[in-house]
């Protein structure tokens, strides 16, 4: 009798908190599951534009780099026209884009001029079909004299091992009027798909072990509370029986433990940190959590029983309710949109809403909401970082196109500048000796002084147009046994214009000027010696960069010290303009790391570094004394 007793009353006290509990649970994991679900495929498919788009603009780009290539090379007059093609035309098949691209030129008569396949060139190009039978390097000239440049797809044929298949391919082609060439590259579209694919299954991978997790925490809470709310009832039942209590005392008992629940309920709905509410069928709150109170920094009063016209300005109210409306059809919902609490603070949240019914009938909203407005600024934070990065390095490619141009124009003026400097200085040694067979008097003596000044200033051109010289040269890629002191006075020579008006430099505690030997010191390294030269350069003018910043120019100073360590030489570049800043040392090697206000982009020293580090060297900075210091660290060649 006790044993059916118990479990019948068990049965009441479990089955009203123990169904709303999971109804609760299940309907807030199933909105939030759903829901998530559709915004990873709405992101998914936002991600896979985009890819595209980007190796769109990598296609144009290095079409864009071919034609510059073309217009570089008919600036030089040593070839004739049609010389000057077939050697670009050679050149131009030779080169690739990324593994499989390769680059096809068409002229106006339909002829192959460049190819990856040399069987093919000077073939009629506009017979070549695909498998759907599409003369897509007909359509490609055609569309591209018309629009200046297009992009198509075709059906293209590839050898993978020993199997023939047709794969899809997105082409970019682009017309060049001068010589009546239509220049394409392109890109498999399964290989683009297949990178896609390995980032969407990671994305998918990701929100699938959150779902995991949630799902997991969701079922061990509600056993939990199983098991209490049932180990509870039967241990009000036995009391009750054993002490024969009214069945008035039973009802407010269970009414009691019910209400207890509801609490629990009610608090576990509060702990819960992310705002949720509840509607009814009119629309009006009925309940939130404390998350949803603060997050609209209103009271619970201010809230219950009042709609959305009452707490919401008109325009985001009308957008809400219509929302609302929605879900009259549609049992579930998902949107984007803006909220704004009651201090004026705008935020950015994802709706996941859901309806719910009694007795079959609408009874009501079952709403949560995620702030992200953090997410959407720091998407918006990489999105123009991103374009920025971008943008900057394209303006680097422009740089180097320049300074090419410059070195060449360099190389020139040094050539021209010679031939006569040459010609000064051996007549002035001539004039020197005449003066010097004078007899002795004042008027000798001047000649003598002013022919030693003129001297020093024939040397000091003639030392600035070796460096120039050197520097002008097209740089080596291979490494050579190099004397790191000379380097560094060719590097000193070179800024010495700007310098002098900055401050004085001083190399192994003697004061720096353009007479200085080259070789007054052996130090030599296995290394890239222009490359070397260009970082001493980088260094040296960040220094003089900051040294600006100093009013007074006696209280500026550049010291500059070489010595071997060990098998190591290692050079150091001190300036006292205040050291670096503490928030950017630890990351001063990093590309787009500046402390400059007005210029620079700060990617001169992330270059510095990976140049020592190519020559097994390295590069440290660290402050001294209120100084930069930049210790640079070089191998000993160990053969000569």
């Amino acid at each position: 009798m006790k044993k059916r007793y118990d479990n019948k009353l068990t049965k009441y006290i479990i089955i009203i908190p123990l169904v709303s509990l999971v109804l609760l649970a299940t309907i807030l994991l199933t909105v939030v599951i759903y829901n998530q679900n559709n915004h990873i495929k709405d992101d998914l498919k936002e991600r896979k534009t985009l890819d595209i788009q980007k190796e769109k603009d990598l296609l144009s780009l290095k079409i864009n780099q071919i034609i510059s290539l073309i217009e570089y090379n008919q600036k030089d007059n040593y070839f004739t026209e049609e010389i000057l093609k077939q050697r670009l035309l050679k050149r131009i098949s030779s080169i690739r884009y990324g593994t499989k691209g390769y680059i096809y030129i068409v002229d106006g008569k339909g002829i192959l001029k460049a190819h990856r396949n040399k069987k093919l060139i000077n073939t009629d190009a506009f017979s070549i079909k695909d498998s759907n039978g599409v003369h897509y390097m007909k359509d490609g000239y055609n569309l591209s004299k018309k629009y200046d440049e297009a992009f198509l797809e075709y059906i293209s044929v590839t050898n993978e091992g020993q199997n023939w298949n047709n794969r899809k391919k997105l082409t970019f082609v682009k017309y060049y009027p001068k010589w009546d060439w239509a220049i394409s590259t392109g890109v498999y579209i399964s290989d683009l798909d297949a990178s896609i694919a390995i980032k969407e299954m990671k994305i998918k991978n990701e929100f699938d072990h959150q779902n995991k997790l949630l799902i997991f925490y969701s079922v061990i809470l509600t056993l939990v509370v199983i098991i209490l709310t049932t180990a509870l009832a039967k241990k009000i039942a036995s009391k009750l029986y054993s002490k024969n209590i009214s069945l008035q005392q039973k009802i407010d008992i269970q009414t009691n433990e019910l209400r207890a629940n509801i609490v629990f309920l009610h608090k576990l709905l509060d702990t819960v940190p992310v705002p949720i509410f509840i509607k009814n069928n009119d629309f009006v709150f009925i309940k939130c959590n404390s998350a949803f109170c603060d997050f609209l920094e209103l009271s619970k009063s201010e809230i219950i029983g009042k709609t959305v016209f009452d707490i919401a300005p008109k325009e985001l109210a009308d957008k809400y309710n219509t929302e609302d409306m929605k879900l009259l059809k549609d049992e579930k919902q998902y949107y984007k949109s803006n909220v704004i609490t009651k201090s004026g603070d705008i935020k950015v949240v994802e709706f996941y809403k859901a309806a719910y019914y009694e007795n079959d009938k609408f009874a009501g909203i079952l709403g949560v909401i995620f702030d992200i407005t953090d997410k959407e600024k720091l998407h918006d934070n990489l999105q123009k970082k991103v374009t920025d990065k971008s943008n900057q390095i394209k303006e680097e490619q422009l740089k180097n196109i320049k300074f090419t141009a410059i070195g060449q124009l360099a190389a020139g003026i040094t050539h021209e500048i010679n031939t006569p400097l040459t010609y000064i200085k051996g007549n002035f040694e001539m004039m020197r000796y005449d003066i010097e067979d004078l007899p002795p008097s004042d008027m000798r003596n001047q000649m003598m002084d002013d022919s030693n000044k003129i001297t020093d200033g024939i040397n000091r051109i003639s030392n600035i147009v070796e460096s120039m010289r050197e520097m002008s040269q097209k740089s080596k890629e291979t490494k050579e046994h190099a004397n790191i002191y000379h380097a560094l006075v060719t590097s000193l020579i070179l800024i010495h214009n700007r310098a002098k008006q900055i401050t004085k430099i001083k190399l192994n505690d003697e004061e720096f000027n353009t007479n200085m030997k080259k070789d007054k010191y052996n130090y030599i390294s296995y290394v890239q010696k222009q490359r070397v030269e260009q970082v001493f350069i980088i260094v040296i003018n960040n220094a003089l960069d900051e040294l600006v910043k100093i009013d007074d120019y006696e209280k500026r100073e550049i010291s500059i010290n070489i010595a071997n360590n060990d098998n190591s030489i290692i050079v150091t570049i001190q300036d006292n303009a205040g050291g670096i800043p503490l928030e950017i040392i630890d990351t001063i090697f990093e590309p787009f790391v500046s402390s400059k206000e007005s210029s620079g982009i700060g990617i001169g020293l992330n270059v510095a570094k990976k140049i020592i580090f190519d020559q097994n060297g390295d590069i440290e900075a660290y402050n001294k004394n209120d100084c930069a210091v930049f210790k640079i660290t070089l191998p000993i060649s160990k053969e000569v």
